[in-house]
């Protein structure tokens, strides 16, 4: 699990999203409800065809409620294989 995670940060770190952030805004990844810290390790990618959907929150209310107001946004990813766990599973930190 923690592979598909951090080859989804990766995927995201180099590809795209992180090429339209602000060099000086924090934002903050929450891939599969697990906040990332660190950058993943290279090779640990994850496909595009793995990615349920994705949702950036900029709103600096919906930041605060979240837990992340130092935050200048958060980017969150939840994966296919995660949308499709049951709500039970979704709550057990991984």
């Amino acid at each position: 699990m923690y592979k598909v995670i951090f080859y989804l940060v990766g995927f995201f770190l180099l590809y795209g999203i992180s090429s339209a952030q602000k060099p000086d805004e924090k934002i903050i990844y929450i891939i599969d409800s697990i906040p990332v810290l660190d950058d993943p390790e290279e090779g640990n990618e994850i496909n595009n065809e793995d990615i349920a959907d994705v949702t950036v929150v900029k709103n600096k209310d919906s930041l605060r409620i979240s837990g992340y107001e130092k935050m200048d946004g958060a980017i969150y990813i939840f994966t296919k294989e995660y949308r499709n766990r049951s709500q039970e599973l979704k709550r057990i930190p991984s």
